[in-house]
C-alpha cells in the first residue's frame, strides 16, 4: 500500500512542465470508483491504456504513452 499517493501524484503534476502545458485547466468532476474483483492468478486480467497525444512530442517524435 502506498500511503500518501494522492499527495505525491499531485506534487508531480504541479512540477511536470508537460502536464502544466497539456492538461486542461478545468476541474474534472469526481466519479465513484467501480467494483474490481480480486485477482487470484497473475496476468489473468491486464489493464492497458494509451495516453496522448502529448504536445510537444519527445525529441524522437513520440506523442503517446502506453500503460499496462
Amino acid at each position: 500500500m502506498w500511503s500518501g499517493i494522492d499527495v505525491d501524484v499531485s506534487r508531480f503534476w504541479r512540477s511536470c512542465d508537460i502536464c502544466q502545458r497539456t492538461v486542461p485547466k478545468v476541474r474534472v468532476s469526481e466519479i465513484p470508483l467501480g467494483f474490481m474483483p480480486v485477482i487470484v492468478m497473475r496476468l489473468k486480467h491486464v489493464g492497458i491504456d494509451l495516453i496522448g497525444p502529448i504536445i510537444p512530442a519527445s525529441n524522437r517524435g513520440y506523442q503517446y504513452i502506453s500503460t499496462f
